[in-house]
């Protein structure tokens, strides 16, 4: 099934969403950045060591939440107890009952690397309710950038540094999770405007 266009989903952007399976008898959730490179099929990179990469593996069935909500991400990391599912009729996987859409995947590939498995999968089914927004991190990285940046010219030395290189690593991170975005030409006029690369 293709991605609908209404998912707002753009090519070679990782958005933040929170992926549900089931192991060992009960529900997982996970916050884990999905991406497409051609409105298709879904692609996750996900690390080995985790509960979620062995239930993918393992059952080869999930779900992507589309939560814009930041507490569900909060609490899939630290509160778990507090979510709430449902179950799917179309996958061996749970749903969210807070979402605000979903996507109901099976596997296709699973590709083996270092510490991390990629998957990539398609859509079995899906369920979009009202107006959609993706987490993308792009926006609030270059929020935060340009408030480092405006503190630039009053500090020195290791201060001035330790800014210097939160900026670099906010470049790379945007060229990686938002590629020739607006986002990502902020940021370059920036470290271009401050003289920093």
């Amino acid at each position: 099934m293709r991605i609908p266009a209404n998912l707002n989903l753009k090519k070679g952007w990782i958005y933040e969403c929170i992926v549900t399976t089931y192991g060992n008898g009960r529900e997982n959730a996970a916050p884990i950045g999905i991406t497409t490179q051609d409105m298709e099929t879904i692609i996750m990179d996900i690390y080995k060591d985790t509960e979620t990469c062995r239930n993918i593996l393992k059952n080869k069935e999930f779900v992507i939440n589309i939560i814009s909500n930041v507490d569900a991400f909060h609490e899939s990391i630290l509160e778990e107890e507090k979510l709430e599912y449902i179950k799917s009729k179309n996958v061996n996987a749970p749903i969210l009952r807070n979402s605000n859409s979903y996507l109901e995947m099976t596997v296709i590939n699973a590709e083996n690397s270092d510490d991390r498995i990629r998957f990539t999968s398609e859509i079995v089914n899906l369920r979009i309710r009202g107006d959609i927004r993706l987490i993308n991190r792009a926006e609030c990285i270059v929020l935060e950038s340009l408030i480092i940046a405006t503190k630039l010219p009053y500090v020195t030395g290791e201060r001035w540094e330790f800014l210097k290189e939160n900026l670099e690593e906010n470049y790379r991170i945007i060229c990686r999770i938002a590629p020739n975005s607006k986002f990502q030409k902020f940021i370059e006029k920036l470290i271009h405007e401050y003289r920093l690369l």
